[in-house]
């Protein structure tokens, strides 16, 4: 059965070899199933959950939250990006001026030997740093106390410490 859309209104079809069938609905059938059948398969492998607490470490703090723990928890899923880490993160700290940012993914939250910088769309910005945009939390095998650092604005510096708190199936 072959549902087609006409003018808003939604008939249902027999088959494709139905005479009732004009030659353009046919060619448009032909086209969608040409389509479907060219995406990807989608993964059967299920997003893990992961809980993430992202501590602030530095930065232009006002004095009265000097000495504070300012932190926030966040769930997202394995199959998000680091780019979509940062968005959570950004929306969960109030911010409002978008800058660049990296994630360092290290043996710990200052080692830049896993580095993802983010520089406003174009890709990485050395070919030894990969792209935020396209890793996703899965990819990173993250382990569950693991910590890793991220850095928002270059300019005003403002360091955090991400903690992997929880990974659920």
């Amino acid at each position: 059965w072959i549902v087609t859309a006409r003018k808003k209104k939604s008939s249902i079809l027999q088959a494709p070899e139905s005479p009732s069938i004009s030659r353009h609905e046919r060619e448009v059938i032909v086209a969608r199933k040409k389509a479907s059948s060219s995406r990807r398969p989608r993964s059967t492998a299920v997003p893990q959950l992961y809980t993430i607490e992202v501590f602030l470490v530095g930065g232009p703090v006002p004095d009265e939250f000097g000495g504070q723990v300012i932190s926030r928890k966040l769930q997202l899923r394995g199959d998000q990006s680091l780019h979509d880490l940062h968005l959570a993160i950004f929306k969960a700290y109030d911010r409002w001026d978008h800058h660049l940012y990296e994630f360092n993914v290290g043996e710990s939250p200052r080692d830049r030997s896993r580095l993802y910088i983010y520089r406003g769309g174009g890709g990485p910005i050395e070919e030894s740093c990969g792209d935020p945009e396209a890793i996703t939390l899965d990819a990173l095998d993250l382990e569950e106390g693991q910590h890793f650092g991220y850095i928002f604005d270059m300019g005003d510096y403002w360091p955090h410490e991400l903690e992997v708190s929880a990974i659920e199936q």
